[in-house]
């Protein structure tokens, strides 16, 4: 995953290679596999090492409300927006 998204595992090479051939992830294992927090902990890593990127995960409008509590149990500082949510007014992407 951090070769896919990082362009590289190796540290000193990291910090330069982001956005040069960088690409997306799509994680598919069985139910409770342990995929929510695998995100929340890669998302929280890869922000440490790249502060400017805005990491965007997909996921079915049926599942959103237990990625949210997922978040808020983890503690984790990387906003949540929930675009299915009835209470999207439309202004999410001033905070973005």
């Amino acid at each position: 995953m951090w070769k896919n998204l990082a362009g590289t595992t190796k540290l000193d090479e990291r910090k330069r290679s982001v956005g040069k051939e960088s690409c997306g992830c799509i994680i598919s294992h069985s139910p409770g596999t342990g995929k929510t927090r695998l995100i929340i902990v890669f998302a929280q890593s890869y922000l440490e090492q790249f502060r400017e990127s805005h990491p965007v995960v997909i996921a079915p409008a049926s599942l959103m409300l237990t990625w949210e509590e997922e978040f808020k149990k983890r503690n984790s500082n990387i906003p949540f927006y929930n675009m299915s949510s009835q209470d999207f007014s439309g202004q999410e992407n001033q905070s973005a």
